[in-house]
């Protein structure tokens, strides 16, 4: 078969030519540009279904013949038609689709995947790093309330030892018994700054983790008759009125003798700061199933819901104990918490605000085995 282009200003077209065995020859004239047009989008349909490409033929006088343009673009690639069809060009231009539609693009599976789980870390790291941004944010303005509570709860007791040993250094203080008052006030003073003291190198060693503990077989009834007794001595003045009570006997304790009474100190320490204008404090000791139970209770301001559990985070000190001028370190529960969790027992709190407050330690009772 042969062909030869047929060019004129009124026709552009193929004249085919072909020999067949029995000597006949066949001829057809063929409308190119019509016959191109027929079969073009098919052609392109068939090598690629999805093909991006622009596809555009001119003449040589520039002249579009056919057009296949899915979004214009520069940037063409031109490529003559062989010698015996017309002198025309093919022009061809890759079509980049978007990002998003390559992703969605059939058989791009994989890579949308990879692009969900890259977009997932990405936000999920945006989200930690705002959280934690948020976290210790709040942290350093609970550490700097903490530092300022503590510089104030130990300026405090140091303030009124040192003027009352200034008075007394002077012979201010004439009568025995105002002097006595003297001494039985600066050591309260100093048992006072020896406890807050004990809760921040405590605290201190509790989040390092060094804290040590020295379980013994200890009575809690013995050990909270002496605290009563002591702490009814320096509360008179203040007119608060402990009340005990406890059954006649009580079980032994694998504890840390130190360690509870720190406990004991801290929740009548609260009882106390948190009483308003009730002077009522009473402690009970009882035992229920394996657990023996110490509870504080007073009839004071109480603990609203949304404080009750944050209470004993670090630092933490709840809005009316602040709006009331209530002095603290906050952190006394949470030196509490720690010190049941060391001892495989727990704290459970009962409050309403306005009625008063009741914390109960929860102690697992030591059971001696049998030889």
């Amino acid at each position: 078969m042969s062909g030869i282009p047929i060019n004129s200003a009124e026709f552009t077209g193929m004249y085919l030519l072909w020999d067949k065995n029995n000597g006949v020859q066949t001829g057809m004239v063929i409308d190119f540009p019509a016959y191109l047009k027929s079969i073009s989008e098919k052609l392109i349909q068939k090598l690629d279904p999805n093909s991006s490409i622009n596809v555009k033929i001119e003449d040589n006088n520039g002249r579009l013949i056919f057009s296949r343009v899915i979004k214009e673009g520069t940037g063409y690639i031109s490529f003559p038609f062989p010698e015996n069809l017309p002198k025309w060009k093919l022009l061809l231009n890759e079509n980049s689709p978007g990002f998003v539609a390559t992703l969605f693009k059939a058989g791009s599976g994989i890579y949308l995947f990879i692009f969900i789980l890259i977009a997932l870390f990405m936000i999920l790291g945006f989200v930690f790093t705002i959280y934690t941004l948020n976290m210790e944010l709040r942290l350093n303005k609970l550490r700097s309330e903490f530092i300022s509570n503590v510089s104030h709860e130990l300026k405090s007791p140091l303030t009124s030892i040192s003027m009352m040993t200034e008075m007394l250094h002077h012979n201010r203080v004439l009568t025995e018994e105002r002097k006595s008052a003297y001494y039985s006030a600066m050591l309260e003073e100093s048992e006072h700054l020896s406890h807050l003291i004990d809760n921040i190198l405590d605290f201190s060693r509790m989040d390092d983790d060094r804290k040590k503990y020295d379980f013994i077989d200890l009575d809690l009834d013995e050990l909270l008759l002496k605290f009563i007794e002591s702490t009814r001595e320096s509360l008179p003045e203040s007119g608060f009125d402990i009340r005990y009570s406890c059954p006649d006997r009580v079980p032994i304790i694998k504890a840390d003798k130190n360690a509870i009474l720190q406990v004991i100190y801290n929740l009548v320490d609260n009882a106390i700061k948190f009483s308003g204008t009730s002077r009522q404090i009473d402690i009970s000791l009882f035992s229920k199933d394996d657990e023996l139970l110490f509870c504080v209770k007073d009839y004071g301001i109480g603990i609203s819901g949304k404080d009750q559990e944050k209470i004993f985070d670090r630092f933490y000190r709840g809005d009316e104990p602040q709006r009331l001028g209530i002095k603290g370190s906050g952190i006394g529960l949470t030196i509490v918490k720690r010190i049941m969790e060391a001892h495989k027992g727990h704290l459970t709190l009962e409050s309403r605000p306005g009625e008063g407050s009741t914390f109960c330690v929860h102690l697992p009772i030591y059971k001696k085995t049998e030889p």
